[in-house]
Parts: structure tokens; sequence; C-alpha cells
């Protein structure tokens, strides 16, 4: 497959397509499961070295990396991206089911909307169900993302935003680990959706940063599929 659109009108589907076809002939290949895992987790643990010393020059170029393990991650064990955003995030908060400025920002139990749970599950799989709005571009999802929640994480520490990224990604571990594999796709969505307040915090467009880093090619040695011959080292 080859992409040619500009980065903006890129799908879920075609960046995750995108990092398969660069990545999947030999990284994808030669990392076992846990090791796949394990550097999702490391590309996390970065980010929080690279806030705290306010290296802001590579707040986008980080992001990108975690996005570009996390599809990696996706790829192997068959998980649909899109379709986990979708239904964890079907246009409306899945807690107090605004559809823009989401009364519990980000954290959810003492905001829980009065009516009974399977009441509050019935408006979430009717909100699941129609997807006439439902975004496909990456920069669509950002987008909901910024209606939703960028109130609450305009004032948020980017610190505290990049915490939550590693929680999830450690609860993407544990899933897909266990090969609960459909807990491992809402825990998938959870991570993209903090990435996504922390885009929005600082001001990036991912979509933008990860065509520049990844412009159908790896970032180190610039082919597709790629042809490194060895782990990076930093």
């Amino acid at each position: 497959m080859q992409v040619h659109e500009s980065p903006s009108w890129l799908t879920v589907e075609e960046f995750g397509l995108m990092f398969r076809d660069i990545y999947h002939d030999l990284n994808n290949l030669r990392y076992d499961n846990s090791t796949l895992l394990l550097r999702l987790f490391e590309q996390c643990s970065k980010m929080h070295e690279v806030v705290r010393k306010d290296y802001r020059d590579q707040f986008a170029s980080q992001l990108a990396d975690i996005y570009s393990f996390l599809n990696g991650v996706a790829n192997r064990f068959n998980i649909n991206l899109q379709e986990a955003l979708w239904l964890k995030y079907p246009g409306i908060c899945t807690y107090c089911l605004q559809k823009s400025d989401c009364e519990c920002g980000m954290e959810h139990d003492e905001k829980a909307p009065k009516i009974t749970e399977s009441e509050r599950l019935l408006i979430i799989k009717q909100a699941q169900q129609d997807r006439v709005d439902e975004p496909k571009n990456l920069a669509d999802h950002q987008q909901l993302h910024y209606k939703l929640y960028f109130w609450k994480v305009k004032v948020s520490d980017p610190s505290k935003l990049a915490d939550h990224i590693t929680e999830e990604a450690g609860e993407v571990s544990r899933e897909c680990r266990h090969g609960r594999l459909e807990r491992g796709a809402e825990e998938m969505a959870d991570v993209i959706s903090w990435i996504f307040a922390l885009s929005n915090r600082l001001k990036i467009n991912l979509s933008d940063e990860i065509w520049k880093f990844y412009p159908y090619k790896c970032r180190d040695c610039y082919s597709c599929p790629c042809i490194c011959r060895k782990e990076k080292n930093s």
C-alpha cells in the first residue's frame, strides 16, 4: 500500500497499514510479543524524560514514536484501532455522556450521570451504533477529543498527561499478555486518548508529526520496509 494523501487526511487504518508495511518484515518478526510490548513501554517511559527535562523540541517526535509502537502492538494482535477508538469514544464521554466539554474531564466517578447503569449502557450502545459522525481520519479523532476534553486538558500539567499514557500502556501490556484482546483494545484506545490529550495540550497536530517522522518509511534507515540491522540505542 502506498499513501499519497496529505497526512491530515490519513485514516487510523491507513496509519496502521503504513506502520505494518514499514516494520513487519524486520522489527515485528524479530520481536516476540513480550519484547514488542516492552518496546512500547520503553517509548512511554522516554516521554517522561522529555517532559521532565522540558525538551520541547522532542515532544512531537516522542509522541510519534509511541504511536508507532502502539500500532506495532495492534498489528501483532490484529486489533482494529479505528474500531477500538469508536467503541470507547463514540462521540460522547462514556461516563458523563456529554458530547462536548465533558463534565468529568477525564476522571470519571464523581460526575457520573444520575441514571441506572443499564440506562447508561443503553445510551452508549446507541451512540456506538450511530456511526454518522464517526471520525475516520486520525486528525478528526484528535479533534473529537479536543471537543470533549480540552477545557480540562488545557490547564493540566504535561507530566500528568504523560503519566496517564504510561499507565494505560501498562494496562495494554497486561491484557495482551493474558490474551484478553478485547480489553487490550479498550486500553489501546485509552493510550491514544491520552496521546491526544498531551498533543492538544502542547498544540501538536499528531497526524502531521507522525508523517514528519514516518513519511511511509523508517525514521532511521529511511526505507520501506525497514532495513535496519540493529536496534536503536537511544
